[in-house]
């Protein structure tokens, strides 16, 4: 039984995770930023993480109640469009704010684990004979490589084509965080500044 109590708290200890810091400001010179349908923009080279991304963004936008939609559904990264052509689309799918989420820096820090060692020890009877036994393992004395991004993000008034909003952030991770893992949580917790900015 006692396996089964531990199964959860191994998987937690091993499961990636990370948490994301902004700094933001908004542009005193428009008064209302509380977009109703956000063109989200993440200019990845790899579909498969910009439509990652792009998806996170979507899914904590539509949690706090705002319409959000994929850049990649809406103009799919296969030509060049037109200011013309791009004015056109936004006024199609009636977004009123474009969100651009650019990478700005990709690294890495490692941390040393320290190297321990536990012994454990067992004894039985049998007649007049003691008999013992002890075991020691050892852990730890290896570096661990732990991921880290910062982005900047933009919020563009559709009607005027000003800034509205921008943020820069930094997200870092454990060692067993991924890119996927770094995402999640950068989407989070800029949807969660913007929605407290736009509220002020």
């Amino acid at each position: 039984m006692r396996k089964f109590l531990l199964l959860p708290i191994l998987v937690v200890l091993l499961a990636g995770c990370a948490s994301t810091s902004v700094t933001a400001i908004r542009n005193p010179a428009i008064a209302d930023i509380s977009y109703s349908r956000i063109l989200i923009v993440v200019p990845f080279n790899d579909l498969a993480l910009r439509g990652y991304a792009e998806t996170q963004f979507v899914k904590d936008f539509l949690d706090a109640g705002v319409t959000a939609l994929r850049s990649m559904d809406v103009v799919p990264p296969i030509q060049k469009y037109t200011d013309a052509e791009w004015n056109k689309i936004i006024e199609q799918h009636h977004i009123d704010g474009v969100m651009v989420v650019s990478l700005t820096n990709v690294g890495s820090s490692q941390s040393y684990v320290p190297q321990s060692s536990r012994t454990t020890s067992s004894a039985s009877i049998y007649g007049n004979t003691v008999y013992g036994r002890s075991q020691t393992t050892t852990s730890g004395g290896y570096y661990i490589s732990e991921p880290n991004m910062n982005f900047e993000i933009s919020l563009f008034d559709a009607a005027t084509g000003s800034i509205a909003w921008k943020a820069t952030t930094y997200t870092d991770g454990n060692a067993y965080a991924n890119t996927n893992t770094l995402l999640g949580s950068l989407a989070a917790e800029v949807v969660k500044k913007y929605e407290k900015d736009a509220r002020r």
